[in-house]
């Protein structure tokens, strides 16, 4: 007796595994088990996969590409009708990508020999609005009419076909600044 409960214990775990294959193989044959929808971090192509997995999918841990994000340069041309700009108090670009600050200093506007101010930027393609207003380094001195409310943002155009070098420019006129007066 003792040496067939003996066999008996031998060969069920072998028994188990058997039976398990086979009801596995008739589950893929027949599509009995679906996979729940990919939840958490990485839930995308990867299935659900942590850190690990995103890096190798191709993807940054938070999921983002890590590919660059292509980038257009893009030269910015302002008149200043108003005459209270100068190298003293120089056009500033406050802008979306620098958290609307009206005086960092490299969104400083050079002025040129033609009484003009330029300055260079990269913004992201075809994504969203480029978004900026020119100011004399404050809200206070910002482009506007004293008392009115600030003017609306400006954007780039989206129909400028970019030079022979690959730069894009936009030409912009401003008729007055809020304090209306040189600092």
């Amino acid at each position: 007796m003792k040496r067939i409960l003996l066999t008996a214990w031998l060969i069920l775990p072998l028994a188990v595994v058997v039976l398990l294959c086979v009801w596995i193989a008739r589950s893929l044959q027949h599509g009995a088990i679906n996979a729940p929808p990919p939840r958490g971090q990485g839930a995308g192509a990867t299935g659900g996969a942590n850190a690990l997995g995103e890096i190798l999918a191709g993807r940054r841990a938070d999921g983002t590409s890590r590919e660059p994000e292509a980038m257009e340069p893009w030269i910015i041309i302002v008149e200043d009708r108003s005459g209270l700009s100068s190298k003293a108090s120089p056009v500033y670009v406050a802008n979306s990508l620098m958290k609307w600050d009206p005086a960092v200093p490299d969104t400083a506007m050079e002025l040129g020999n033609d009484g003009l101010w330029r300055w260079i930027v990269e913004v992201p393609a075809g994504g969203e609005a480029f978004e900026f207003a020119f100011t004399r380094g404050s809200w206070d001195n910002a482009e506007g009419v004293p008392g009115e409310p600030l003017p609306a943002r400006r954007t780039l155009p989206r129909d400028v076909a970019p030079d022979e070098v690959g730069f894009r420019t936009a030409t912009f006129v401003i008729e007055s600044f809020r304090d209306g007066k040189p600092e």
